[in-house]
């Protein structure tokens, strides 16, 4: 509070027409709006924070948590013009590159969520979370050996991460290296990655593609057990079932599947 009391005082330096008690009654509204957000009372924050930039116009504060509320509202746009009147206003950038990487990215504007995340990491070589999100951005782009490279920068700061190796098997899934893939992913498992369905299914998946089809129906059941809403694995076990002529298990797992998808036409061709 005394951090945003002064900062305020600073930029009201050069708006003469702004009283101490305009200045102060910011203060309190901003005070008040903070309030709200760490409540998580989103809108009631936007609110009070618009009322403060009201009084003192040249606020990075104001504009900067205005903008975070508004990325929690998931009003994209609101929030895109809030960050971008606090970097102007002088607001610290790695803070502001650090959220509106994501409204970027939310957009499909892969190329500016990148470049958000770039100049972010250029300030915070170590973060992990940046990390992890220009790997998925270079994933979306398909620019796989550039993901797969920012995962394993991620790996080389937490060595245990679980959810890391997940992300560097899909890397790995995407360049066509199924023995890699299939290492990766058990050992996304081995560390205790939160994607378990995820992590199975790529597991299955490289066992499947290496005629490892034992190891492949095994994995694809424990990623359906473990996430039924895994689509692809049903289709693929189904398959290996009437590839190696075990009809009945087959049309057992399908008619499982339609159970969860009802109105897909692919799973009603495949049991047919």
């Amino acid at each position: 509070a005394a951090l945003l009391m002064a900062v305020i005082l600073v930029l009201a330096g050069n708006a003469p027409a702004q009283t101490r008690n305009d200045i102060k009654r910011a203060k309190e509204l901003a005070d008040s709006a903070d309030k709200a957000f760490r409540q998580k009372e989103y809108r009631q924050a936007v609110d009070l924070y618009g009322q403060a930039i009201v009084i003192v116009p040249t606020n990075p504060y104001c504009h900067f948590w205005k903008g975070y509320a508004h990325y929690y509202l998931k009003e994209f746009d609101q929030a895109e013009r809030s960050f971008v009147l606090a970097l102007n206003q002088g607001f610290k950038p790695v803070e502001i590159y650090k959220v509106r990487w994501y409204i970027y990215y939310e957009q499909r504007n892969y190329d500016a969520a990148a470049a958000d995340l770039l100049k972010a990491l250029q300030l915070e070589p170590k973060n992990v979370v940046l990390l992890k999100g220009l790997g998925e951005i270079y994933l979306q782009q398909n620019t796989n050996a550039a993901a797969l490279d920012t995962f394993q920068r991620a790996l080389l700061i937490t060595p245990k991460d679980g959810d890391i190796y997940y992300n560097i098997a899909r890397a790995h899934a995407a360049l066509g290296d199924w023995s890699k893939q299939a290492a990766s992913a058990d050992e996304a498992l081995k560390k205790g990655t939160q994607m378990v369905g995820e992590a199975y299914y790529l597991l299955g998946d490289a066992q499947d593609k290496q005629k490892n089809f034992t190891g492949a129906i095994d994995s694809y059941q424990k990623a359906i057990s473990a996430n039924p809403s895994l689509y692809q694995a049903h289709r693929n076990l189904a398959n290996i079932f009437q590839r190696q002529n075990k009809l009945s298990n087959a049309i057992d797992v399908l008619k499982k599947a339609i159970v969860l998808f009802p109105n897909d036409g692919n799973l009603y061709t495949d049991i047919s």
